[in-house]
């Protein structure tokens, strides 16, 4: 894989949560996006993979009173990659657009990136997700503010270090240092790689690395799903916020594929800590692709704009705990 450009061969997949003008129903909209060419049933709730969109039930979906429209609705892709991928999110989005459907602050965006062959194997899982665990919290205060503010008060997305510490019976608070972080990070790893015997039928589903789903960097069903889950984002039917979210939560797991190690340096706050992530992901690369030089600029703006409103951010718990980037020791200061 080659730094900056976007990878065509893995395979993705988004869950949209959404509120739909009250007059349709999920067999409604299933038809309209049938009609648009694109493959989609109305389903009960189910984990399954499917070879078709699926329209189905969410009940942490509400309208919360807004007149006219229902909650309860999520939209999950097949398995989709490439630029044939985005084009078919591209197609739902206009039809869930042109339909009339909204979000709220009930609603999330997650997006999945498949890692079955990385985690394939006990040694390459074990290196893998310690330095994914590693590598999105020394980068998660700026992740964070690539997302609206309102995100972080649903609980849906908590920090990856508070999950870490929380497995470990610590709590949230606690001040340990880097070598202590990575100690936890690696024991976390090991200790659900070793929990149990596994088959190759049995997909290692029983094995949980986290006590729930909600952390914006999710691993709680790598092994059962094959993929990891970025729930950070908010709620969005728009296809350039979705599109270019893919994009960088794509480039993350490319580069940390890449790594035998991730180191611990502190990453800067604001616009510096910003360059730093685009640096990392090879979104300051020459030879980035059209779809990655897109995804920079959608996020540099984006960034700039949240950035303005940081007292927000300040004002919420989830934030506060990574506001200061990840561990600002004597040894691992900003120069």
């Amino acid at each position: 894989m080659i730094k900056g450009q976007f990878n065509k061969d893995r395979f993705f997949g988004v869950e949209i949560e959404f509120l739909r003008p009250s007059h349709l129903t999920h067999r409604d909209i299933a038809l309209f996006l049938r009609n648009a060419e694109v493959n989609c049933k109305a389903s009960h709730y189910t984990h399954n993979t499917t070879p078709h969109w699926k329209l189905l039930g969410d009940v942490s979906v509400k309208s919360n009173g807004l007149r006219n429209f229902s909650g309860n609705n999520e939209l999950v892709s097949p398995k989709l990659k490439g630029i044939e991928g985005l084009n078919e999110l591209m197609k739902v989005c206009k039809v869930l657009e042109e339909i009339g459907c909204k979000v709220n602050a009930t609603c999330g965006l997650h997006v999945h990136q498949d890692v079955s062959h990385i985690v394939a194997t006990d040694k390459n899982a074990k290196r893998f997700l310690k330095n994914l665990i590693v590598w999105v919290s020394k980068f998660e205060h700026i992740i964070y503010k690539l997302i609206s503010p309102s995100r972080l008060k649903t609980g849906y997305s908590r920090p990856i270090r508070s999950t870490i510490l929380e497995s470990h019976s610590l709590s949230i608070g606690t001040e340990i240092n880097e070598n202590d972080f990575k100690r936890l990070a690696n024991k976390t790893v090991k200790t659900l790689v070793k929990k149990t015997e596994y088959s190759v039928t049995a997909k290692r589903g029983n094995r949980r690395l986290q006590r729930n789903r909600y952390s914006g960097l999710n691993l709680y069903k790598v092994w059962e799903r094959g993929s990891v889950e970025f729930r950070y984002h908010q709620g969005t039917i728009n296809f350039d916020k979705i599109a270019n979210w893919i994009v960088l939560t794509q480039a993350i797991i490319n580069v940390v594929e890449t790594k035998s190690y991730v180191s611990l340096k502190y990453v800067s706050k604001g616009l510096k800590g910003l360059s730093q992530l685009r640096t990392a992901l090879g979104f300051c690369e020459s030879n980035k692709d059209d779809t990655t030089k897109n995804a920079n600029k959608f996020f540099i703006k984006r960034f700039r704009g949240f950035e303005k409103r940081n007292r927000e951010y300040l004002g919420l718990s989830e934030y506060f705990l990574v506001a200061d980037g990840l561990y600002k020791t004597n040894n691992n200061r900003e120069a």
